[in-house]
């Protein structure tokens, strides 16, 4: 009952902050921004299959040209809600945040970092550009047990490239 009450109040709390986020920028971004300014978002290089030792820290990367006024929202594929919105967390595990920074005029990192990786962690996430259509970058995280690494071994990161999906 009580994890059905948190999650009652998580989906709550999103679909308000989507609401007034849409009131918010179907008002001002009119004013401030024209979509034209941009072009349209696209994502830049970024690995689409990472490995992390459990207990270490993933760093799920996702690089955006033309963002403009949109929004990058994380989520995990096998879940309804999201993970984040721009750098608001709505994840109810708190080791998950966004380390978000600007690189140039028109492109910025929105990087999904998860500390003490657990197992449970591992699955299809979701890099997603708020638009008329799904834009998304997909980054698939494994996680192996401590055991299976060698101490002082660096454990390799696979990066794989691959067309993004689009539809």
């Amino acid at each position: 009952m009580g994890y059905f009450c948190v999650r009652n109040r998580v989906m709550n709390s999103v679909l308000l902050f989507l609401f007034t986020l849409g009131n918010v920028q179907s008002g001002v971004s009119d004013k401030l921004h024209n979509d034209d300014d941009y072009g349209e978002p696209y994502f830049l290089k970024a690995p689409t299959n990472i490995t992390v030792r459990e207990g270490d820290l993933a760093k799920l990367k996702c690089r955006i040209a033309n963002l403009g006024p949109k929004m990058v929202v994380w989520r995990k594929t096998n879940e309804d809600y999201p993970l984040t919105i721009g750098e608001m967390s709505f994840s109810q595990d708190d080791e998950m945040s966004i380390d978000h920074s600007q690189i140039t005029k028109t492109s910025s990192t929105w990087d999904l970092l998860i500390k003490n990786v657990k197992p449970k962690h591992a699955g299809m996430y979701e890099c997603q550009i708020s638009a008329n259509h799904l834009i998304a970058h997909y980054v698939s995280l494994n996680v192996v047990d401590k055991s299976e690494m060698r101490p002082g071994k660096q454990t390799p990161m696979l990066a794989i490239d691959a067309i993004d999906f689009e539809t």
